[in-house]
């Protein structure tokens, strides 16, 4: 059978409910191939299964961005060439260049899909520069490489709307004709997952993130909080309190946690950390109940819990990161906040609070656009991708 192959450095628990995991998965379902997805280290507590619905999983034993893993890769891409029928990753890189080219070299009917998943920062430095960072001689042959690789591409996919806009102009100049807006999805497959009515939510704040690294900004969150009167509401911040992707633990944002309840006693029983979710049901549970989800990041590329609260109907109050605004369909069902401004936040969630019953949720069909199995197969129609 044919293969859809995806490779990422690392991974963890979490990326189950990911892009990571489900994109090469219902890719796999909706092409009727089977799909193997190669990562270097497991940064995860536990015991990553070897298999994960249709995903075969294999540890390539080898640390990201090594030597060793790249090697390791490049036998994959050979050893499969003829049974690939997608290869297919996330972030642009030397080595996907490298791949593509091989792989359209050794079976050109293989397609290839590369997920830009990028912030604003690397986007708007890519676009400046057109791919291409050095002058000279050296910039002259990166110039001809990356013209012969995106002519190669099949899919280059952007999560946010605006990234893709941003592209445009170089890709319609240059005649490339692989970019797509591909946002995060929904898991409509996972049996947990339903269609929600808003008359069954409570008065809940949700957050979910890696709480205590410099990217969320959760001190931002915790801030504007003490200047809320929640009354009958309650936050739920679901996720580990930890350094990065590896889920360490950041004690020196614990002992934050424990000055912040010192000075504020009346949000110990309103503000509840549960820890990392990794049973889907009770994270579904979370996003089902919500009434507002609350995102106060400094940077995203685009962040997965954004489609999660579109799918269950949640009013967005965000920063203006990756995902935020086309999620919440340019703010019509949410609110953005300026970054590093807890007190505009404050202000914000007492308005929700004392406004709560002219909340505009996401309508059903809005939401429902955000499935996986719709994206996708949006996607394989591009240049007719579906009958290839």
């Amino acid at each position: 059978m044919k293969k859809v192959i995806s490779y990422i450095g690392a991974i963890n628990e979490m990326d189950f409910q990911k892009d990571v995991i489900l994109v090469p998965s219902y890719l796999a379902k909706h092409q009727s191939c089977d799909c193997e997805i190669y990562y270097g280290r497991s940064t995860s507590m536990n015991v990553l299964p070897s298999k994960f619905r249709n995903v075969r999983l294999i540890c390539l034993n080898a640390d990201a961005d090594s030597f060793s893993f790249y090697v390791k890769l490049l036998w994959v891409v050979i050893c499969n060439c003829k049974s690939m029928k997608w290869l297919m990753t996330f972030h642009l890189s030397t080595a996907m260049i490298v791949y593509t080219l091989l792989t359209k070299i050794l079976n050109k009917k293989t397609k290839v899909w590369i997920l830009g998943d990028m912030n604003l920062n690397i986007a708007e430095q890519l676009a400046e520069k057109r791919f291409v960072f050095s002058t000279g001689l050296k910039g002259f042959i990166k110039e001809k490489v990356i013209n012969l690789f995106f002519n190669k591409l099949d899919v280059f996919s952007l999560e946010t709307k605006k990234y893709v806009k941003m592209f445009e102009p170089i890709f319609k100049e240059k005649d490339w004709g692989c970019l797509q807006y591909f946002p995060c999805g929904w898991d409509e497959d996972n049996p947990f997952s339903k269609e929600i009515s808003v008359g069954d939510k409570d008065n809940i704040f949700l957050s979910c993130a890696r709480f205590g690294t410099y990217q969320k900004n959760t001190e931002m969150f915790l801030e504007a909080l003490q200047n809320v009167e929640l009354k009958n509401w309650k936050v739920y911040l679901v996720g580990p309190i930890t350094t990065g992707f590896d889920l360490k633990t950041n004690d020196s944002f614990n002992r934050y946690l424990v000055n912040y309840f010192l000075k504020n006693p009346h949000l110990r029983e309103k503000v509840v950390f549960t820890g990392p979710v990794y049973d889907t049901q009770k994270l579904f549970e979370y996003f089902q109940k919500a009434k507002v989800f609350v995102m106060t990041s400094r940077f995203e590329g685009f962040a997965n819990v954004f489609s999660q609260a579109r799918w269950n109907r949640c009013y967005i109050v965000s920063t203006d990161v990756g995902g935020a605004c086309d999620m919440s369909d340019n703010w019509k069902y949410g609110q953005t906040v300026p970054q590093e401004d807890s007190s505009c936040l404050s202000n914000i969630l007492n308005e929700i609070i004392s406004t709560a019953n002219n909340i505009n949720y996401p309508n059903a069909a809005f939401s429902k656009e955000i499935s996986y199995n719709r994206i996708i197969t949006k996607m394989l129609t591009f240049n007719s991708y579906e009958n290839n």
